[in-house]
């Protein structure tokens, strides 16, 4: 059986994870697969693409053809150098960058040369180069959240955000995707928010976290919820001039 060096490719992004497999890229596949479904596979950067993107996103490409185990961890290495020194580090799902290291190997020079001729002559198509420039353009582009005290915030990159202001990477990901009204206060500007008018005549025009609210004003949140979404006119006094549907996020 011929083993190869295959690379698992996101189409939309154009990222990738390289391995090699000494009984074929398609046995590798479907224990990659299998991990990825369950959630547990062991590089977290191809699981969470894998979850953002969906299984359809993904293909498997073989790269190249070896029967030697030895020659093929060289030439793993060498395609995972390419792309490491070519590409934005975040173009690679991989882990390790250095496959050969637990076996004392280092990668030879007519490996590498050989590696070389391989990509000569690849391009990128320009459907390819535009859907790849989209997604890290769109990346990185400026978005805005309205903060807990009713403030606007403009963030580019979700991890120093969430680290600044000690919320879930993931949790302010699903607000900015629209999985999620809310998280821990943070919501989008067009995120659907409830209002409501107190007794006394004091008008709430955004309240994104309903069930905090209503602890803070001693109220039944199952009611104010009714009040707020529609389905009940008013309790104790309590009216909600714009009411608004139960959310269910993005459709």
């Amino acid at each position: 059986m011929t083993g190869c060096v295959y690379l698992i490719s996101n189409t939309v992004t154009g990222a990738g994870y390289v391995g090699s497999s000494v009984r074929g890229e398609h046995f590798r596949w479907k224990r990659h697969r299998r991990d990825l479904l369950n959630g547990t596979h062991h590089s977290r950067h191809l699981q969470r693409a894998w979850n953002k993107y969906g299984e359809s996103a993904f293909v498997l490409l073989r790269l190249e053809s070896e029967s030697s185990p030895s020659m093929l961890l060289e030439l793993e290495q060498a395609h995972l150098d390419f792309r490491l020194f070519n590409f934005p580090r975040s173009m690679t799902y991989n882990v390790l960058t250095n496959v050969a290291a637990p076996y004392g190997r280092k990668i030879s020079e007519e490996t590498r040369q050989k590696m070389r001729r391989s990509h000569l002559g690849r391009k990128q198509t320009r459907e390819q180069h535009a859907k790849q420039q989209l997604a890290w353009n769109s990346k990185f582009e400026e978005r805005v959240l309205i903060g807990p005290d009713g403030k606007e915030y403009r963030l580019r990159a979700v991890n120093p955000f969430a680290k600044k202001h000690k919320v879930s990477p993931q949790g302010i990901r699903g607000v900015l995707a629209g999985k999620s009204k809310q998280h821990r206060g943070w919501s989008r500007p067009d995120s659907p928010a409830y209002s409501l008018l107190s007794p006394a005549g004091d008008f709430y025009p955004r309240i994104i976290q309903l069930k905090k609210f209503c602890i803070e004003h001693e109220l039944n949140f199952g009611v104010i919820h009714g009040v707020a979404t529609g389905t009940k006119r008013s309790w104790h006094g309590w009216t909600c001039p714009s009411p608004v549907p139960p959310y269910r996020g993005r459709s």
